[in-house]
């Protein structure tokens, strides 16, 4: 499947952000068309706790594009960072308020090469 032409349009469907992994490397991952897209949404993501590394931290954030290829964060659209403990956090955003595609951004921290399993979906609402 190219994520870049999922729409994300059925109350309910999930698209993949960023497949389960463990990242050891800030990354920008792939967009995921979204457009045109009323109502509510959000990134459901998942995050164990860091699997190796002195002080690891890991940031997450969504950013937004209308071209798929010049790409600026989405406000508000950032997850609580991460370091030794797993988390699970839902982070909503406006799809009308953005642009047409969004991806994920990850930021790993830390020394002693740090690792985090780590996974993400995108779930949308629309207005009913």
């Amino acid at each position: 499947m190219n994520l870049q032409e999922t729409h994300v349009l059925t109350a309910g469907k999930a698209a993949l952000l960023l497949a389960a992994a463990s990242i050891t490397a800030t990354a920008n991952e792939t967009g995921v068309l979204i457009a045109p897209a009323r109502g509510q949404a959000a990134a459901v993501l998942q995050v164990g706790a860091a699997t190796a590394g002195t002080n690891p931290t890991l940031d997450f954030k969504l950013q937004s594009s209308d071209d798929n290829s010049t790409y600026t964060d989405i406000p508000g659209a950032v997850a609580t960072q991460t370091t030794t403990v797993a988390t699970n956090q839902l982070i909503p955003f406006t799809p009308g308020a953005c642009g047409k595609y969004v991806r994920a951004v990850v930021t790993v921290g830390g020394t002693s090469s740090p690792a985090f399993p780590v996974a993400a979906s995108l779930v949308y609402f629309p207005v009913v």
